[in-house]
């Protein structure tokens, strides 16, 4: 039996998540079981609703990413030109450091890789980082999709109080809310001259999303997504 049956034994898994895929599966007891390893019980819900974790919107599905597809999302990050990015080798060894969960972004009824997403290891203030990074030429509304469920899938796993958002672009158009759902993003910050890309430095602009904010319009906005 692998550590991990043995580790996770005694934690429920709902209903609802047997109609995941195995690995979808395996990857959301996974992790709640690490969140009850680390604090020593399981995780409090925020105090309104339930949230579910979506993987999937009527556009796109998160694949848990495997070590074996660190290469695939290198290929997404060097394509669109990531700043930072180390050398292969270095990203494959330290693939998935850092993070809490990472996603292949599918277009649904598609094989085609379309984009990478992370969320970050969440902090002892109960934040975390979303980053979506989308490969060249994909419509707008695979980002917004694959954002809206990250965001999700973040306060619906953790104790999250505030998931955060980091871009070059000023504006909260960058997430691809939308205007209706927009007014739930927060700007919290501008990180002047903060990276270093094609021979110059760029501000970085810090984004926000409050568990109070997404308790009341989260599951309105992945309705809207689900279609």
């Amino acid at each position: 039996m692998s550590r991990w049956r043995d580790n996770a034994e005694g934690v429920t898994v709902p209903p609802q998540w047997k109609t995941l895929d195995s690995g979808a599966a395996l990857l959301l007891v996974s992790l709640r079981f690490s969140v009850i390893e680390r604090t020593g019980g399981v995780p409090e819900r925020g105090p309104s609703i339930m949230l579910y974790p979506h993987t999937e919107s009527g556009q796109v599905v998160l694949r848990p990413a495997r070590e074996s597809d660190a290469a695939d999302a290198y290929e997404i990050l060097f394509q669109i030109g990531y700043c930072g990015l180390p050398t292969i080798d270095e990203y494959v060894a330290s693939f998935g450091r850092g993070a809490s969960a990472v996603f292949l972004v599918h277009r649904k009824g598609g094989e085609e890789l379309a984009g990478l997403a992370t969320i970050s290891d969440l902090n002892p203030a109960g934040h975390v980082k979303v980053e979506v990074n989308m490969a060249a030429d994909q419509p707008i509304e695979l980002l917004r999709d694959a954002n809206v469920l990250c965001t999700n899938f973040a306060f619906s796993m953790w104790r999250t109080r505030k998931v955060y958002f980091h871009t070059t672009r000023t504006s909260a158009e960058a997430l691809a809310f939308g205007d209706e759902y927009s007014a739930m993003i927060r700007a919290e910050a501008v990180l002047r001259n903060y990276v270093f890309f094609q021979g110059r430095t760029w501000d970085v602009n810090v984004f926000s999303v409050l568990r109070e904010e997404w308790d009341e319009h989260g599951v309105e906005f992945l309705n809207v997504i689900a279609t």
